[in-house]
């Protein structure tokens, strides 16, 4: 694992990258609001196993950097005010920056990797990051996959369900039960939304899991649902 800068069009993003020999795949890895932590390092940790080359941006560097290396030996990122965090980065984080800094991004990670094109994964906000990266990179990104993805159906024109006619592939997302982010009405919505705009959309709802249900360093850790999300993500990057 590397802690890296990224220069970006108006300033510097921190990221880290795991980087192993001959990578088969490329993920972009975009993490909740609660932003980058242990937990979440894990989870790229456990890709970078398979051979996966992941590129894990903290996507609020513009006002909010976690400490990535802790004590020189160790990740870090967490403090007292953890879930004020992430409540903060969500209200204040400018959406449409993602338009973009994704090019950036993928184009770092592209290079890096030595790979033509990449894939995405995230997790809550993610869900709308994800739609955000493929919009910007076209045919450079082949996939988006969401966790406990929210907020997908925004009262404003630039809505990321409005965007979808920009996605040029395949979208997965694995919906948390009884997510007021994520009610069935919205759920319907962005699949129609998805169905007019040609893209391929799969998505599960994990019954019983409530938002967050990836992340087991919160409460609401579902490692039962966890578990069907990793199979979902050793389909695509294990072989």
């Amino acid at each position: 694992m590397e802690t890296i800068s990224i220069e970006m069009s108006d300033g510097t993003c921190d990221a880290l990258l795991w980087l192993p020999s001959n990578p088969r795949h490329a993920v972009l890895w975009c993490p909740d609001a609660l932003g980058i932590r242990p937990a979440n390092v894990r989870q790229c940790e456990k890709l970078a196993e398979w051979g996966v080359a992941v590129l894990m941006v903290n996507q609020f560097w513009r006002y909010y950097r976690p400490p990535l290396i802790a004590d020189g030996s160790s990740v870090g990122g967490e403090d007292d005010e953890f879930a004020a965090n992430g409540m903060r980065n969500y209200k204040q984080f400018d959406f449409t920056a993602v338009d973009r800094d994704a090019p950036i991004w993928a184009r770092y990670l592209t290079e890096r990797s030595g790979l033509d094109t990449f894939s995405y994964v995230g997790f809550c906000m993610g869900g709308r990051v994800g739609v955000r990266v493929a919009a910007a990179t076209g045919q450079q990104c082949t996939h988006v996959t969401a966790f406990h993805p929210a907020g997908l159906i925004q009262d404003t024109p630039d809505s990321e369900h409005l965007m979808l006619d920009r996605v040029q592939c395949p979208v997965h997302f694995s919906y948390a039960d009884d997510d007021p982010g994520a009610t069935a009405e919205q759920r319907a919505q962005f699949a129609e939304a998805a169905l007019e705009a040609g893209v391929t959309l799969t998505d599960e709802l994990q019954v019983g899991a409530l938002h967050g249900f990836m992340m087991e360093d919160r409460p609401v850790y579902h490692p039962e649902a966890a578990a069907r999300g990793w199979d979902y993500l050793a389909g695509l990057y294990r072989d």
